[in-house]
């Protein structure tokens, strides 16, 4: 077993969606444009990549079926690799347990995901109430002026 990251546009990677799907041709254009990406040698499949790095070339399978690409076990220099390769295509880089990667190729926690999650709405709902505040303000102003 293993433990494999994806580049996705999906909520999950593994969801069989039709929207979000990266298309063959997109992951095809992409390989044309990045010389450190090449079909691999060894496995000899239209779906089948490896990234080439001064040590040695690491797998990067196309998954048509699914819309993801991934790879499985990567090291560091790997997955700063992925992560550019999903700023891209527009996508992001998930593990097999949901966890995402920045840009820095770091993992954010599911719990910090959450947490991220719930601030931005805290403060979405705070803004909503110094909207109101403020229309509240102006209402009584207004009234103000026209009775003064």
């Amino acid at each position: 077993m293993g433990y494999d990251l994806h580049i996705t546009r999906k909520e999950c990677w593994a969801d069989e969606e039709d929207e979000g799907l990266i298309s063959r041709a997109e992951w095809k254009a992409y390989v044309e444009a990045d010389p450190d990406v090449t079909p691999d040698p060894d496995n000899p499949h239209e779906d089948y990549y490896v990234y080439v790095r001064d040590a040695e070339s690491w797998p990067l399978w196309f998954n048509p079926r699914l819309g993801n690409i991934y790879t499985k076990n990567p090291p560091d220099d790997v997955i700063e690799k992925v992560v550019k390769i999903a700023a891209i295509l527009k996508a992001r880089v998930q593990g097999d347990d949901q966890e995402f990667y920045d840009l820095d190729g770091n993992m954010i926690k599911p719990q910090e995901q959450l947490s991220s999650i719930n601030e931005s709405k805290n403060i979405n709902s705070y803004d909503h109430y110094v909207w109101y505040f403020c229309a509240v303000v102006f209402v009584i102003s207004i009234i103000w002026h026209t009775f003064k």
